[in-house]
């Protein structure tokens, strides 16, 4: 993902008057009101029988995350200059608009328990309850504060400071910092084995990706990716873990019982690759193209053969990926923010991607 020192740069340099107002009075303004979600235990197969929506709904300023509740019936989405939006994918609209005063978010994560939403913003990590889309915390952390990724059983959240070169734990019972862990170069994207027992920080500035048990906080690895590498998500069996390079248009392949790269697969010298997103059956990639004139694309990889088998129009720099939960193996609804569609005026947008995964 972009790194928030980046965005603050580039920004107060383009920044028109309406939007660069927010730098003053903050990135967000007043909530929205708020809708009550359910949780049926139906809802996840309701949602799989609905017809498939592909479109894009607009959200705020510069969307980056993006999460999904584990029920599949809301997405949250992280917008750098305007808050977080909370889309129901039932309506494909924002129900609400959760703000964030002057801190600018980043990356979101829902806890899998599906009780919380977790958003990096500037310095602080604010705690947002599903049940009512409110802020029932923030959290100091101090830095410039980008991914983000919570332990199987919600009891452990991990956020990366990009520019302290850091990566925190905090507990999800107290709120409260747990440790800090030293020794990263530029960390970015962050995620947890299916087990729980290590955590994987991408190191954009060295091109590696550090293992770090979180039993002791400590680095137990290092691997060896692409350069300019950007996220990283682990497959459900918890065997592999894949990482973007953003410098050289592949995706990187780790065998997590070994940690080493096991493989590259190549998506093309047009496409920068950035946000992932993983199920039984496939990859998938968020890329902005390498000519800001076009517009971005989601491919898609099948993990068995490692090939790229569909390329998906998204919007314009699309950065951020999630996926509504779903049974079947053969396809899936990605929701993807698209970080430039609104040019320096308008809001940008989330693109709805319904994907079947056959090559053609």
């Amino acid at each position: 993902m972009k790194s928030p020192i980046r965005n603050k740069i580039i920004f107060s340099v383009i920044a028109p008057v309406g939007i660069a107002a927010m730098l003053v009075t903050g990135c967000a303004g007043a909530a929205s009101a708020v809708p009550t979600p359910t949780n049926t235990a139906a809802q996840v197969s309701q949602l799989e029988a609905a017809a498939p929506f592909a479109g894009q709904i607009p959200v705020g300023f510069n969307p980056e995350g993006i999460a999904i509740t584990p029920n599949g019936q809301f997405a949250y989405v992280a917008d750098h200059w305007s808050g977080i939006s909370v889309i129901s994918t039932a309506s494909h609209a924002v129900v609400a608009t959760i703000p964030t005063g002057s801190n600018c978010p980043s990356e979101v994560v829902v806890s899998p328990s599906g009780r919380f939403a977790y958003v990096t913003a500037d310095a602080d990590v604010y705690v947002i309850a599903t049940a009512t889309n409110s802020v029932v915390d923030v959290i100091p952390v101090g830095g410039f504060l980008n991914g983000i990724a919570t332990t199987p059983d919600s009891s452990t959240l991990h956020v990366a400071d990009y520019s302290g070169r850091t990566v925190t734990a905090i507990s999800t019972a107290t709120n409260k910092v747990t440790a800090t862990i030293e020794g990263f170069n530029g960390p970015d994207g962050l995620a947890v084995s299916a087990n729980g027992s290590r955590l994987y920080v991408v190191n954009q500035a060295s091109g590696t990706v550090s293992v770090v048990s979180t039993t002791d906080h400590r680095i137990v690895g290092t691997i060896k990716v692409g350069s300019q590498p950007n996220d990283i998500v682990v497959a459900p069996t918890g065997s592999t873990a894949y990482v973007t390079d953003g410098d050289h248009g592949a995706v990187s392949v780790i065998d997590t019982a070994t940690d080493r790269v096991t493989g590259t697969i190549d998506i093309g010298a047009t496409t920068i690759p950035e946000g992932l997103a993983v199920n039984s059956g496939f990859i998938y990639v968020a890329c902005p193209s390498t000519n800001e004139s076009l517009t971005g694309t989601v491919v898609t990889i099948d993990r068995a053969s490692q090939k790229v088998v569909q390329t998906s129009q998204a919007g314009n720099e699309p950065l951020g990926i999630a996926l509504l939960p779903q049974v079947a193996t053969n396809g899936a609804t990605a929701y993807v923010t698209n970080y430039d569609d609104g040019g320096l005026v308008s809001p940008d947008t989330v693109s709805v991607i319904p994907i079947n995964g056959v090559a053609h």
